[in-house]
């Protein structure tokens, strides 16, 4: 007879208590990875499939607290599901027990099968059947406070796809119904399954009023979009502290009116909410609704419009949000409009026959300057903007740990010529542009265009005209807005290159330099990458990555092979081939230029006998080289 091991001996000794201990401790693990939370779980399913003596233990554990169905799929032999080469029967004894617990679950009925689930996080694809939902109700109990179910195959909001068909719906409502059946004290509840369907819309506008406890509702675009009346419940639950939704227009006339009405003078609606995101149409209702919300917590606001947004609704909407009481204590702020057109410009029209809209500028963005706290301002709206350095010195005062700021770069209207570039009434012109020094940054640049008449030919020449207005925010109102943001982290701007004029400004002292994770362009024309790009490394210790949206101009047919010299320019190319590719060739030239001007330093060091160790130098010193400069040695 085979001996066998003392371990094995004493692990067959424990009592089924300690067994099952020991499954419920491997669920219990910690994990720093939301997506590994789940690792626990398969650990014992694993062991219920392999081990005779911990099957029993191991699928008790997971009865009490599967957070998916899946994981008792994973307690059955593969040999059951999977074809294989083996010629192995499936026996019936291998999913005996598995078995055994169906039964149980039909003999308990009507009874709770999961009591002590609190959470549940389900991930649809497009191999889920929407059937499934129809029993999906059997994992609620009464401890539920958290139902979380996403898609990843969701289409993007812009994309439009037909509802779901009938049935599928119904077997999602049904599944929302048993909500406040089977778990009333339900906090949080995210939705996000695209596309939804009137009936789902519906079934979650009679079941949310029941749920009394909710601290978090999100109901992602095209899953449900919420009536009024939901709205109306939502604003007197006291402890709401996140609510994202989405709405149409038509059903909404009297709602704002109601609510405001001066029966309800005294009554703060949503007095707890910290997290706002409102998806809809147009601004026309957001503009409404913000004017309702009474919390001074909010601290993230997102509106996202979905549809063509007349430029008239933009400022309205920023003074709104100027005018909340959480105005002192918003720190994030994202605007998302898809397309904006000109008053009176018919929604629609040939983009080629349409005016621009008015630029946003000081006037329209002046009621955000009352948000003293924004760390984080996203102005994704395709509309052009009309930035000066002045406005962007007001940012640098007005929001001082800024850590980033998007105007308009991500959503760009396009090239407008100078004669049809309406301006924002009431902006003021540039009265002058930052200190820089100049030494060092003309050297830099004279030593690019040698490096361009070495090898490349003769460099770059000015356009002959202008395509577009060019924008009135300068390189020097950067660097002075990240000299006065040092947390500043990624930037979005549209801005002129030209840096000749600052050359001849008196030398004096300039900001500390930063770093900038990413500087964002969008259609900023160049002429010189070399003087940008010396110009970029002279301002800032370190700049990762440098976008511009010149490729979404270039012609349909237009192809443009990277793998060509950066610096070859063809006649015949479209202006925004090249400018893509000056911007590109920007990106490559700053961390050249950074190098070049670190070994400098090191030499001037050495020469002003101010020599360190070269790996203190190298990995320590850029700290203390940005603030030492050339009069200081």
């Amino acid at each position: 007879m085979a001996n066998t091991s003392p371990n094995a001996t004493t692990l067959n000794s424990l009592p089924p208590e300690v067994l099952e201990k020991i499954c419920r401790e491997l669920l219990a693990l910690p994990l720093e990875r939301e997506e590994r939370k789940h690792i626990g779980c398969r650990t014992v399913a694993v062991l219920a499939r392999t081990s005779r003596l911990l099957q029993e233990p191991a699928l008790n554990t997971l009865w009490h607290t599967i957070p998916s169905l899946a994981v008792l799929f994973f307690t059955v032999p593969t040999a059951v599901y999977k074809r294989t080469q083996d010629k192995r029967s499936v026996r019936r004894s291998y999913v005996a027990a598995t078995s055994a617990y169906g039964t149980l679950a039909k003999a308990l009925k009507i009874q709770v099968l999961f009591p002590n689930i609190e959470a549940i996080h389900f991930i649809s694809n497009d191999i889920t059947p929407m059937r499934a939902f129809r029993a999906f109700h059997v994992l609620f109990g009464p401890k539920l406070q958290k139902l979380d179910i996403y898609s990843f195959d969701d289409p993007p909001p812009t994309v439009f796809v037909p509802p779901m068909a009938q049935a599928d719906q119904e077997a999602f409502a049904s599944m929302v119904h048993k909500l406040q059946e089977i778990s009333p004290g339900l906090q949080e509840l995210a939705l996000s399954l695209r596309p939804g369907g009137s009936i789902i819309a519906s079934a979650v506008s009679a079941v949310v009023p029941d749920l009394k406890h909710l601290v978090c509702l999100r109901l992602a675009d095209g899953t449900a979009p919420i009536s009024p009346a939901t709205f109306a419940h939502l604003a007197r639950l006291p402890n709401l502290e996140i609510l994202a939704f989405s709405t149409d227009d038509s059903p909404w006339a009297d709602t704002p009116k109601t609510l405001s009405a001066p029966g309800n003078a005294g009554e703060t609606l949503f007095p707890a909410l910290h997290r706002l995101h409102i998806t809809a149409p147009t601004l026309a209702l957001p503009i409404q609704l913000l004017r309702l919300v009474g919390s001074p917590h909010i601290e993230s606001l997102a509106i996202d419009a979905l549809k063509v947004v007349p430029r008239s609704q933009i400022r309205p909407l920023f003074r709104a949000i100027g005018s909340m009481p959480a105005r002192g204590n918003i720190q994030e702020l994202e605007i998302q409009v898809r397309e904006v057109i000109a008053h009176g410009a018919a929604p629609g029209a040939p983009w080629d026959e349409t005016p621009p809209p008015r630029p946003i500028g000081q006037p329209t963005l002046s009621p955000l300057l009352a948000l003293p706290h924004l760390v984080d301002l996203m102005l994704n709206i395709c509309c052009p903007f009309d930035v000066d350095d002045t406005l962007l010195g007001t940012f640098a005062t007005t929001w001082p740990h800024m850590d980033r700021l998007i105007l308009g770069t991500s959503r760009t209207w396009g090239m407008i010529s100078t004669r049809d570039f309406p301006y924002d009434a009431g902006d003021v012109d540039d009265d002058g542009t930052p200190d820089a020094k100049e030494d060092e940054l003309a050297a830099d640049i004279a030593r690019g265009h040698a490096v361009a008449d070495a090898t490349l030919g003769p460099p770059h020449e000015p356009l002959d005209s202008a395509p577009s207005r060019s924008p009135r925010a300068t390189l020097f109102g950067l660097r002075a807005l990240a000299a006065r943001n040092p947390d500043l982290d990624v930037l979005g701007l549209e801005l002129t290159t030209n840096v000749s004029a600052g050359l001849e400004l008196p030398r004096e002292r300039a900001p500390a330099r930063r770093a900038l994770d990413t500087l964002s362009v969008g259609l900023s024309p160049i002429e010189d990458p070399f003087a940008v790009a010396a110009f970029l490394s002279h301002s800032f210790v370190e700049i990762a990555r440098v976008e511009s949206s010149w490729e979404e101009e270039m012609e349909g047919d237009e192809e443009d092979e990277l793998e060509e010299d950066l610096f070859v320019e063809r006649e015949g190319w479209s202006d925004a081939r090249l400018f893509r590719r000056r911007w590109l060739a920007v990106e490559m030239l700053v961390p050249m230029f950074e190098e070049i001007r670190r070994q400098e330093r090191r030499w001037k060091r050495k020469a002003a006998g101010l020599d360190r160790d070269e790996k203190d130098a190298h990995e320590g010193g850029d700290s203390e080289d940005v603030l030492m400069e050339d009069d200081d040695i």
